[in-house]
């Protein structure tokens, strides 16, 4: 079976489209953006610093670090901007370059572009906003805006709803209904990012299984019953922003049953 292939689709969606373009990284190492620098490469050298924001948050992985060093930035982007005031991506601003980003340095590091309404909480991040509310695209703060919606509504747990017009319990839908969410609080190895999922059936019992790939970890959840997903466990793994799972199964002739065998590759750790 492909992967989310059946008939959940949206039953255990942990995230949403926007971080769909988001490139993994080592989320252990942060990555480092300098006036000075160049846009190319990992940016994860505090001597080879990436030159723009829009760079260094199209490289980081959910969870991830990115240090910025002294002066002016431009961000307009409404899932950059997205990155940085939900706390998804660590971001932080006013650290010195010739001291290889040791420690924030109380350095103007000033942004423009973004909607002044971000004002507060991009200056707790050791940022500056520069911002015109005249000069600013009224469409970049609606979508802004409507992505923290999705954010904040993925926190809680949704039950069943049908998609109509383009939206189900507040996120964006096309032609597939919601069946279930289940919040990371719900989850019992705590994780604070997902990654992947796989979807299969036990051909033995007819019972359908989702494992979900986290930060920290996989799940195996059982969704025979798609309104009622239920956790059947959570094997803890190393921290990362990306873990790849496969499913293999196969009929054993001694045995006159199948088995199944799951395979999680992880990125940027010692396992998987």
């Amino acid at each position: 079976m492909t992967k989310a292939g059946f008939r959940l689709l949206l039953v255990l969606a942990a995230f949403f489209a926007a971080d769909a373009g988001w490139t993994h990284s080592d989320m252990d190492k942060p990555l480092y953006v300098a006036t000075a620098g160049v846009d190319e490469g990992r940016c994860q050298d505090p001597a080879n610093p990436c030159r723009t924001l829009a760079y260094a948050l199209n490289r980081v992985g959910k969870g991830g670090q990115v240090r910025v060093a002294g002066g002016t930035y431009q961000l307009s982007d409404a899932a950059a901007i997205f990155q940085v005031i939900s706390g998804i991506t660590d971001i932080r601003g006013g650290f010195a370059a010739d001291n290889q980003f040791l420690a924030p340095a109380g350095l103007p590091t000033l942004i423009t572009g973004m909607p002044y309404q971000y004002r507060a909480q991009v200056q707790s991040l050791g940022f500056h906003l520069v911002a015109d509310q005249k000069g600013t695209n009224s469409n970049t703060l609606k979508e802004t805006r409507a992505m923290l919606k999705q954010n904040q509504a993925l926190q809680a747990g949704l039950p069943a709803a049908a998609c109509i017009g383009g939206s189900v319990s507040g996120l964006s839908c096309q032609n597939t209904d919601l069946l279930a969410h289940v919040p990371f609080s719900a989850v019992s190895g705590n994780p604070g990012a997902a990654a992947d999922i796989w979807g299969f059936v036990d051909l033995n019992t007819n019972r359908e299984y989702a494992l979900v790939s986290y930060n920290n970890g996989t799940a195996v959840f059982d969704v025979t019953d798609p309104t009622e997903p239920a956790e059947i466990g959570f094997v803890a793994g190393q921290n990362t922003v990306w873990r790849d799972i496969k499913v293999y199964q196969y009929f054993d002739e001694t045995d006159q049953r199948w088995h199944a065998f799951a395979y999680v590759t992880a990125d940027g750790t010692s396992e998987g």
